[in-house]
């Protein structure tokens, strides 16, 4: 197989953000927030929250940033992580290596963390694995495959920036598992386009 045989994965941003798959529509007025209406940036969450958030009808809550399926179409016309950011991925850790160029373009896109920015992992354009972006300052938990950024943070001064390691976790569960300390580790050779990508371009960390 030459080079140009391999599979391409790269990391994409979604061109709008996916509405999660999970739950129902809401179909009732809903009114997230009340008390802190007047609060800017409780506006622009409870905008977010009416625009893609469904109902979970077991709790009677919202889901904002759940699962969600992703297609070529979803994609920006530009990789947001390229093919030779890409470093490898640790079946063992759930740590996928990027370079310092990569991490630097993850620094400067972490003011987008607050509310969770999706992210599509591809493989030759084919979205292999969806999930999140997701920052400290985040206002909602996360039932899907997330990052959790914490390198940095608001008006912090822009670091020497090196290959980082960003570990992929997974909650299917609610707040209370999305919050656990001990999380059960996920399996990702369990995706086969996932790991086959991986494998046949050499990426699998040893």
């Amino acid at each position: 197989m030459t080079n140009s045989d391999l599979p391409k994965i790269e990391i994409y941003l979604p061109k709008e953000r996916i509405k999660t798959k999970d739950g129902v529509e809401i179909t009732r007025e809903w009114n997230f927030i009340e008390s802190t209406r007047t609060d800017s940036s409780m506006i622009h969450s409870n905008k977010l929250l009416r625009e893609f958030a469904r109902l979970d009808t077991v709790t009677d809550n919202y889901i904002y940033a759940g699962s969600y399926n992703a297609d070529e179409d979803d994609l920006d016309i530009n990789p947001f992580i390229y093919e030779n950011e890409i470093i490898s991925f640790d079946f063992e850790t759930s740590e996928l290596e990027i370079s310092a160029s990569g991490a630097e373009k993850l620094w400067n896109l972490q003011e987008d963390f607050i509310y969770s920015r999706q992210f599509i992992i591809t493989a030759d354009r084919k979205p292999i694995l969806t999930g999140y972006f997701y920052g400290i300052l985040s206002s909602s938990y996360v039932n899907h495959f997330y990052i959790f950024y914490e390198n940095g943070g608001f008006g912090e001064k822009k670091p020497v920036f090196e290959n980082e390691k960003l570990r992929i976790e997974y909650n299917s569960k609610s707040m209370k598992g999305f919050f656990k300390t001990d999380k059960e580790k996920y399996d990702f050779k369990t995706i086969a386009e996932f790991y086959n990508a991986f494998k046949l371009s050499g990426r699998i960390a040893e």
